[in-house]
């Protein structure tokens, strides 16, 4: 886990729970993330520039083609998308030299939209669209070759119109599916998460995703790889919630597989930034 923290400060969380040491950033960071491959600490603040520091040896500024107030990471450490939820535009910036690749537009009918959130999987990123109808898959093996990365539409399903300001996340990375080339994408007002593929076609199967019984679905979040057997018939896992309230656990094999969902409540409703652990 990585935090940033005021001014500009990034520290990283390794699982031991021990942090490690301080990295400094721009005063004014909006967002930070980590390349452990590179031992590179990214840092964006809404403006045109990128900054790497390098393991506190070196710190390189690499100027970008558009506005970045978010910065994401791919698994491999090998490249980043700098982005910002106001921007029609990412960036892809090869970490280990410090250079952008190319910048990428989203900008044309029925896909002229911001980007809402950012996930990868298996060689390939996942944009998800400010209104929830569409998924861009981008193939970063292009990006890295040069060749213009085209991105391709994954209808998820209809426009979303009134997502209450702080919902979220709604599109995750999986610890099984990035072997698999797999994202989940929550579509609220379907109630349903949907597997978008590194090779989906144009739409999504209905009968491959999960359904979540109850109200309507706000946020999206995985335990941490998967339950383990702590005694026999108790199983365990940990995961961050945004807040408490009503919620529901869904245990799967995946797609096709077996599946059962148990609802539960939190302690804390509507309270931020709480760390929560489910027992079940």
């Amino acid at each position: 886990m990585l935090a940033l923290l005021d001014p500009g400060v990034a520290v990283r969380i390794p699982e031991d729970g021990r942090p490690e040491a301080p990295v400094e950033g721009p005063p004014g960071a909006t967002w930070a993330a980590h390349a452990a491959s590179a031992d590179a600490t990214l840092f964006v603040d809404g403006g045109s520039e990128l900054v790497i520091d390098y393991g506190g040896n070196r710190e390189v500024r690499t100027p970008l083609p558009a506005m970045a107030s978010r910065v994401s990471v791919s698994p491999d450490g090998a490249l980043a998308l700098a982005w910002s939820r106001d921007s029609r535009a990412v960036s892809i910036i090869e970490i280990a030299t410090a250079t952008v690749v190319q910048a990428v537009e989203v900008n044309r009918p029925p896909v002229d939209q911001t980007i809402r959130e950012v996930a990868f999987a298996r060689g390939a990123a996942f944009l998800l669209l400010d209104r929830l109808d569409f998924v861009m898959v981008l193939d970063l093996a292009l990006a890295r070759r040069g060749v213009p990365a085209a991105l391709r539409p994954v209808r998820i399903g209809p426009p979303v119109e009134d997502l209450p300001e702080g919902a979220g996340p709604v599109l995750v990375e999986t610890a099984r599916g990035h072997a698999g080339g797999t994202v989940l994408a929550l579509h609220p007002d379907l109630s349903t998460a949907f597997p978008v593929m590194r090779d989906s076609g144009n739409t999504t199967a209905p009968m491959n995703g999960f359904r979540i019984r109850g109200a309507r679905p706000q946020a999206l979040a995985e335990l941490n790889g998967a339950l383990r057997e702590r005694a026999p018939g108790l199983y365990e896992g940990a995961t961050v919630l945004a807040r408490g309230g009503p919620h529901e656990l869904v245990v799967s094999g995946g797609p096709g597989r077996f599946t059962a969902c148990a609802r539960f409540d939190v302690e804390g409703e509507a309270e931020e930034g709480l760390v929560l652990r489910l027992e079940a």
